[in-house]
């Protein structure tokens, strides 16, 4: 409609470089841009001897980069080349762990350890005109999704001219948690260092990709239907050649876990000979989706298998590794 197409071309900057009578307008905006980049770490380690047979200790690493681009092109935020569209291309680590060593003998030792690491890497966009409710703001009869991050006017693009909006695949989030328990025991007889010990790993995976979800426009003049053969005037006119929308960001939440249990020995049979030898057992669980999500497709019975329903590798309890 022309509301439409009037408030999109209501995003394009004033030129800063007149346009001759007679000519079209052609690379006639220029500007600079102080780019900010923010980023914090921290590191902390603390040590503790509780007794002669006691040894504790917890770790801490952290890191925060909450930058911005700024008008730029980025391989995930998409080329932002006008002001008003900026991008947080952030990410988040952190790791925590801690362990506690214990000697109940000289020769017996148990070491225990457990850690939680977590990512997380935003995307998506944070300029003055990527947060703005874009129908609402304009009037415009149209529905688009209200997925948290996802406000801004579609992804335009107008032949000779530069593109508006936010990138098609933004919004983004993800958000990785492990944790990590181990237990291991050694015991030093005769000639043998005798190891034992269990390790269990547990894997989250959260994510969500947007994938054109507030819109994409393409002014071309090629429509199939009305145009005036000029994209621009298309865009006045809110004549696209093609319009896209899927205004649905479904979340994955994937989860499994890893166990492990092994028996290890090393036999010095004689100063200069030592033999290693053990027998490790491990399982990995098959990923399980908190969301219902399509993991493979059998078109000879038309049935659909769900993640962790089905259509996937069962467990195998046979997985034995020697050393």
């Amino acid at each position: 409609s022309y509301t439409a197409g009037k408030a999109l071309l209501g995003f394009f900057p004033a030129p800063t470089t007149a346009t001759a009578a007679g000519a079209l307008p052609a690379n006639n905006y220029s500007f600079n841009q102080t780019a900010q980049e923010t980023s914090n770490l921290f590191t902390l380690r603390l040590d503790h001897a509780l007794s002669s047979k006691d040894n504790l200790y917890a770790s801490m690493n952290y890191y925060n980069d909450s930058s911005i681009n700024y008008y730029q092109t980025d391989p995930i935020c998409g080329s932002l080349t006008l002001p008003g569209f900026q991008c947080l291309a952030g990410a988040l680590s952190q790791l925590y762990g801690g362990g506690w060593t214990h000697m109940f003998r000289s020769n017996v030792i148990n070491d225990f350890h457990g850690g939680f690491q977590r990512f997380v890497a935003p995307r998506y966009g944070v300029g003055p005109d990527s947060v703005t409710p874009f129908e609402a703001t304009y009037n415009i009869p149209a529905t688009f999704s209200y997925t948290q991050h996802n406000l801004g006017i579609p992804w335009t693009t107008i032949t000779s001219y530069n593109s508006i909006g936010d990138a098609t695949n933004i919004p983004q989030y993800r958000a990785d948690n492990t944790f990590d328990v181990a237990d291991g025991l050694l015991w030093v007889v005769g000639q043998h260092n005798v190891k034992f010990g269990v390790q269990s790993t547990r894997m989250q995976n959260n994510a969500l990709v947007g994938n054109v979800a507030r819109g994409q426009l393409n002014f071309t003049s090629t429509n199939g239907g009305p145009t005036t053969g000029y994209a621009l005037a298309d865009a006045l006119l809110g004549l696209p050649a093609t319009a896209i929308r899927n205004p649905t960001v479904p979340p994955v939440e994937l989860r499994t876990t890893f166990f492990a249990i092994y028996l290890q020995d090393s036999w010095k049979v004689t100063p200069r000979l030592t033999l290693t030898y053990g027998l490790r057992w491990e399982d990995i669980t098959p990923l399980n989706d908190n969301y219902p999500t399509i993991a493979n497709f059998d078109p000879a019975t038309a049935t659909a298998y769900i993640v962790g329903q089905g259509g996937h590798p069962s467990n195998a309890y046979n997985y034995f590794n020697t050393a």
